[in-house]
């Protein structure tokens, strides 16, 4: 008789807190999800901002795409992937106030996460929209350093015989990083909360355009490929 291979998590019937769901990337907060960020329940410091543009996989088609709007994600420990509530002992800090997608997702029923994925994703207009000054500031941002733009200078820059294709991504490499120092120095911002605020910076998704960014004499800039 031929031999039967069975997925364990078809035996499952309940969490077994093996935390395999808190590892790999942290959750998308969702609309839903507003009201702990604005309570505090989940502070702004453990969030970053997946921008308009910026390269995400997608579940559907299995490929690296840009993401129409912006996503607000928990952030992760870069050692091991693993959300940054996730504690030892696999108990999670923030359990009773865990976003939406922590409640849905159950690995041996996969119905409830996957009705969860076609919900309004939470953006920062939705929770910053209104604070003049500050929103200003990261509107400003986001269409100084457009991925839109960016991916339209890369494209170009294997053919760029002039140097300005390098220069006008260097110009905008420079503006991204400066603005983060200015709101650090002049206006308190702690660096933790930058990667909500602006994104993640050049110098660490340049790869998705398959450059790398190198410091030349104290400055960040993208070299010549």
């Amino acid at each position: 008789m031929q031999n039967e291979t069975f997925d364990v998590k078809m035996l499952r019937t309940s969490c077994e807190r093996c935390a395999a769901c808190c590892t790999g990337g942290g959750p998308i907060l969702r609309l839903a999800d507003a009201h702990l960020v604005r309570t505090g329940a989940i502070e702004s410091k453990d969030l970053y901002t997946v921008r308009k543009g910026e390269l995400m996989f997608d579940r559907d088609t299995l490929k690296m795409v840009p993401v129409r709007t912006d996503l607000i994600k928990i952030k992760v420990n870069r050692e091991d992937l693993t959300c940054v509530f996730l504690k030892e002992g696999k108990t999670c800090d923030i359990y009773d106030t865990r976003p939406s997608e922590c409640r849905a997702f159950k690995c041996w029923d996969p119905k409830e996460i996957e009705m969860k994925y076609d919900e309004d994703p939470l953006e920062r207009a939705d929770l910053l929209g209104d604070v003049k000054g500050l929103w200003d500031v990261i509107a400003d941002h986001q269409e100084r350093c457009s991925y839109d733009r960016m991916q339209e200078l890369t494209d170009k820059l294997k053919d760029d015989r002039t140097g300005e294709v390098l220069a006008a991504i260097n110009e905008i490499i420079a503006f991204d990083l400066s603005l983060r120092d200015t709101l650090v120095e002049k206006a308190g911002v702690k660096p933790d909360m930058l990667p909500f605020l602006l994104g993640r910076p050049f110098t660490e998704t340049m790869v998705m355009f398959n450059l790398k960014i190198v410091e030349k004499n104290g400055t960040f800039v993208l070299d010549h490929v």
